[in-house]
């Protein structure tokens, strides 16, 4: 038997200014109902997670486009948002 886990991101996209926030929630929609959440960004130096399982913070810290993924640990699934950072 496969054991399947898919997982979507909200918002897919979002524009945030350098040094402004904004929120990223995730959702397990199948799978195991223990699981754990790691938020990696594509590039840190433009936008930084900061997340604890199904809730994220992203803090923009330099103008342009980073991809902020959320993984589920040990399934293999993930969702992504795009993240613009724009100066103010």
């Amino acid at each position: 038997m496969t054991n399947s886990t898919t997982i979507k991101i909200d918002p897919t996209s979002l524009r945030i200014p350098v040094q402004g926030t904004g929120e990223l929630t995730a959702e397990v929609t199948s799978g195991p109902s223990d699981y754990e959440i790691n938020w990696v960004s594509s590039n840190s130096d433009i936008a930084k997670p900061y997340g604890r399982q199904l809730k994220c913070s992203v803090i923009g810290r330099a103008e342009g486009t980073a991809t902020i993924t959320a993984i589920v640990r040990g399934a293999g699934a993930y969702a992504e948002s795009v993240v613009t950072v724009h100066v103010a």
